[in-house]
């Protein structure tokens, strides 16, 4: 609960400096993933992936 409620509060921060910086705010639905994984790890790994890139592209907001 800790993690989701830190989560969400990222989410607001983003979407108030994009808001006080005139930037448009759009949400869009996002599709349920088809996925069936071989194993327990697979998930895992897979999740770490995508964390890496998202701190690869926040770093990116921060440097450009």
């Amino acid at each position: 609960m800790i993690q989701a409620q830190e989560e969400r509060e990222y989410a607001i921060l983003f979407i108030q400096y994009m808001q006080n910086n005139n930037l448009k705010v759009i949400f869009e639905s996002i599709d349920k993933p088809d996925k069936k994984y071989d194993s327990c790890k697979a998930p895992v790994l897979e999740s770490l992936e995508h964390e890496q890139y998202i701190t690869s592209s926040i770093n990116d907001i921060y440097t450009n």
